[in-house]
């Protein structure tokens, strides 16, 4: 019997090598009905071969181009030959499955989805790899998702990895659509648990597959920060074997939700690239993937100033065309490497050089909505032109005009994604550096009621505004009033400082509002006189419109504008905004000091605690621990700023 299956595999395979000599020549694989008869025969005794006769018969297979399975190449219509190859692939996946969801102990017959079984399910998948590529109904995907599945002990099966499987396993969870039953932190601990057995391309391959399913996880997680900092401490431990390809795949894994805490490794592992000379050996695309985390943490020197002129010197040297098609995330990059922590000459020549040669050559480039990061850093660069500021507000991605109004997009201003809210608050940043930059500018810009809105939306905790705003914002339904008011730490925070600011100039004297509004920046505005005392603040202020910038008297006193936030932590914030340093400026222009209520300066142990108590014991536990501190930062803060104006 295991002789008739055997010959009818030899023909199988005779065949298809004849077929593909000849097929230059147009020779017809079914001459006969040779192919028929195979299929048939195939259909007939196809439960009775076993695992191997299976395998071999799908490697003939893989010689056949009719069996490969592409989205692409299913939508046109077959001829005879490539119904009977496409029928001869289904039939062989269906009897894979049949077997692998079977239960049975003889291993020549049944090869059940199991751990026991891994080695040979990942030879079974290796098989097919070139063969079924429509993801979501191969053999493939049902078994890497079943194997993964965090409902069947996956803990236990994964500690039992070695590394050689993890890899081969990785490598088909890169190639199918994973369920959301499967366990990818299990994944990630083995990652941690295996890396000091692997070689830097094996980590990069890895990489590539945890950033093709988002497993890079959070900041704050201490696995991930754990595995994110044993990364590049073996990147810095194997420098010289560092390429192209390892750099790019590593740090687009570590970038997305990269921790405070690999700031010191990070910048020991570009000293040590630049000591031993290697980035004259990298490419560019390299460099920029080397540099990729200040795009996130730009409140941290993170970046040698050294390999920061190397990457603008390479970038230099580079035509059009490089930029012309580089992807967004290139352009965020190179540009935020100018705008947070190099700003040279070369640096801004070279950014100008990529504005005139998009508003040149591809000008719809600035009207995509993942180049607002870039057109952000060129407003706070002040590297924005006429031109640019209409492509942008006049872009369909972004915005709409309707009855004479321009206004967002209603799927970006009313969206709940992050890196959608992101774009809304960029386009606003946007227009804020335009108004403050370019005010001759009189082409399209974000108005009316809509505006408000997204201003209102844009504010870090609007439930903290005045009245009187809240008046003015149109609700959908009485509930959604009730979402603005949060019982969050980041609230409890703004309205115990509030207090503080009110217990100390009294209530008159402090009001609450953003006086750069298009920045998103919430704060409390409180007038000194000429002896620091406080000062009523203007009922005409206090009405002013939620969208328009606040301009201050200076014959009324000294303005300051209290806000509270983690100079540090606070990365996003501190982009809208075009770093602190620009935020000053920008405030000083509008005759506020601004003066920054900076939590970095609390013991973490405080800010921590608060946040884990209940809302009970927080307004005990601020009264006896923290407002002493705030109120200590407040008045050391205010007498230096009066202090400085006595003495100019």
């Amino acid at each position: 019997d295991n002789a008739a299956k055997d010959d009818l595999l030899t023909r199988f395979a005779r065949h298809t090598k004849t077929y593909h000599d000849y097929m230059e020549t147009g020779l017809d694989p079914n001459t006969n009905n040779a192919l028929s008869d195979l299929a048939a025969e195939y259909s007939n005794t196809i439960t009775n071969l076993n695992v191997e006769q299976l395998k071999s018969s799908v490697k003939v297979l893989s010689w056949w181009p009719q069996a490969v399975k592409k989205r692409n190449l299913l939508i046109r219509v077959p001829d005879q030959n490539e119904t009977l190859i496409r029928d001869l692939c289904e039939l062989l996946k269906d009897e894979f499955l049949r077997r692998s969801s079977t239960i049975r102990s003889n291993k020549e017959e049944y090869i059940t989805f199991s751990y026991d079984n891994i080695e040979e399910i990942l030879d079974i998948c290796e098989i097919w790899t070139n063969i079924d590529m429509v993801q979501g109904d191969s053999y493939n995907n049902m078994a890497i998702n079943k194997l993964g599945d965090s409902e069947r002990k996956t803990t236990s099966r994964f500690k039992r990895m070695d590394k050689d499987t993890y890899l081969r396993f990785m490598e088909q969870v890169s190639r199918v659509r994973l369920r959301k039953t499967f366990h990818s932190y299990y994944c990630v601990l083995k990652f941690l648990d295996l890396i000091h057995e692997m070689s830097l391309p094996e980590i990069a391959s890895v990489c590539r597959v945890m950033s093709k399913h988002g497993m890079s996880g959070t900041s704050a997680h201490p696995v991930y920060k754990n595995l994110k900092k044993q990364i590049i401490v073996k990147l810095t431990e194997n420098h010289q074997e560092i390429t192209d390809d390892v750099l790019y795949h590593v740090y687009n894994y570590i970038n997305p939700g990269a921790p405070y805490d690999i700031v010191d490794e990070n910048l020991a592992l570009q000293n040590k690239l630049l000591k031993e000379g290697i980035p004259d050996s990298l490419s560019l695309a390299g460099l920029i993937s080397c540099a990729g985390l200040c795009s996130r943490l730009v409140t941290y020197q993170v970046l040698n100033k050294d390999l920061a002129d190397i990457i603008v010197d390479k970038c230099l040297q580079e035509d059009k065309e490089f930029f012309l098609t580089a992807n967004s995330k290139t352009l965020r990059d190179i540009s935020n490497i100018v705008a947070y922590f190099r700003d040279t000459p070369k640096g801004r020549y070279l950014l100008t050089k990529i504005r005139d040669w998009i508003l040149e050559y591809d000008p719809g480039m600035f009207q995509k909505r993942d180049n607002l990061p870039f057109c952000l850093n060129l407003s706070i660069l002040k590297l924005a032109n006429h031109q640019m500021m209409e492509l942008i507000m006049t872009s369909p991605n972004l915005v709409e005009s309707k009855n004479g109004e321009v206004r967002i997009l209603r799927k970006l201003a009313f969206a709940a994604h992050g890196s959608l809210i992101f774009s809304v608050n960029c386009l606003l940043s946007i227009q804020g550096f335009m108004e403050q930059d370019l005010p001759t500018y009189a082409g399209p810009r974000l108005s009316g009621i809509h505006l408000g809105e997204s201003v209102f939306e844009s504010c870090r905790l609007p439930g903290a505004l005045p009245d009187e705003y809240h008046k003015k914002k149109k609700w959908d339904k009485e509930s959604d009033k009730e979402d603005v008011y949060p019982s969050s730490h980041k609230y409890f925070l703004h309205t115990r400082i509030t207090q503080c600011l009110v217990n100390l100039y009294g209530v008159d004297s402090v009001f609450t509002t953003m006086v750069l509004p298009l920045f998103g920046v919430l704060g409390q505005v409180v007038i000194l006189d000429r002896q620091g005392d406080p000062v009523k603040i203007p009922e005409t202020f206090k009405q002013l419109p939620l969208t328009e910038v606040k301009k201050a008297d200076k014959s009324l006193g000294t303005w300051l504008f209290f806000t509270n936030f983690n100079t540090e932590r606070d990365c996003p914030i501190a982009m809208q905004i075009g770093g602190w340093a620009r935020f000053h400026q920008m405030c000083a222009d509008i005759g506020f000091h601004l003066v920054i209520l900076d939590k970095s300066r609390l013991p973490s142990a405080i800010d921590e605690e608060i946040s884990e108590l209940e809302l009970i014991d927080r307004d005990e536990y601020f009264d006896n621990v923290s407002e002493p501190i705030y109120k200590r930062i407040i008045k050391e803060e205010t007498e230096r700023i009066v202090n400085d104006l006595r003495e100019n």
